[in-house]
């Protein structure tokens, strides 16, 4: 997903509640929002197993390690991070900026389920052996 569809969708999810957020506001909460996922979830776009060229947000019980996701510097720059977790970003930024409680809520339940479904499927993966 591209940081110019990324924010099309958070848009889109703010709507009612009327909220819009610029470069300014969006690049730091979208930071956290990167960060938060990919330990929640174990990001494999984000694995690596050398700490020297990488900052590193997080470490596995197997030695590898999370790599903080970088940022996009433009609307055509892809989001660093599983195509299958940016829904969840989406969702997990929607509600740092929602002013509205119950749309902060459903966009929190939302990323949950988006991070359960990657979990479940890496895990079903790994118990076939396909990863």
């Amino acid at each position: 997903m591209t940081y110019g569809t990324f924010k099309t969708h958070l848009n889109a999810l703010l709507l009612s509640d009327r909220t819009k957020g610029d470069d300014a506001l969006l690049l730091p909460l979208l930071r956290q929002a990167l960060n938060a996922v990919a330990i929640e979830c174990f990001a494999l776009s984000l694995v690596s197993d050398d700490s020297a060229d990488d900052i590193l947000i997080a470490l596995n019980k197997e030695g590898q390690f999370i790599r903080v996701p970088l940022l996009p510097e433009n609307d055509d720059d892809f989001i660093d991070i599983d195509e299958s977790l940016c829904l969840a970003v989406v969702n997990v930024v929607a509600s740092y900026i929602a002013k509205d409680k119950s749309v902060m809520v459903k966009c929190l339940a939302r990323a949950n389920e988006f991070m359960h479904n990657y979990r479940w499927t890496l895990y079903r993966a790994m118990e076939s052996d396909d990863v």
